[in-house]
């Protein structure tokens, strides 16, 4: 064997050793963020809940504040017209 062959299974073999070590350390962290991940998840489970009933309640209770908010809208600008004619009407019979 020639020695640039020697100098290749040489770098080849600490290239592998090396790529060994970084796959060990990756796995070893990709499996202790998996568990953290899956421990956080069944933490916040139930807090998903909760804001989901919290949302559906707001919901019923907004839908409740439709048929007031459509009256009122209507109501407005009737009692706005009446009380600007009732204002000219005062102003023009100068009291």
């Amino acid at each position: 064997m020639e020695n640039w062959q020697l100098i290749i299974v040489v770098l080849a073999s600490v290239l592998t050793g090396a790529l060994l070590l970084i796959v060990i350390i990756l796995s070893i962290t990709l499996y202790r963020v998996s568990k953290e991940v899956a421990d956080v998840s069944k933490r916040l489970a139930p807090t998903l809940i909760q804001i989901q009933t919290i949302t559906d309640r707001v919901e019923a209770i907004s839908r409740g504040f439709n048929i007031p908010s459509a009256v009122l809208s209507a109501v407005g600008p009737a009692i706005s017209a009446f009380m600007q004619t009732m204002h000219r009407d005062d102003a023009s019979n100068g009291k």
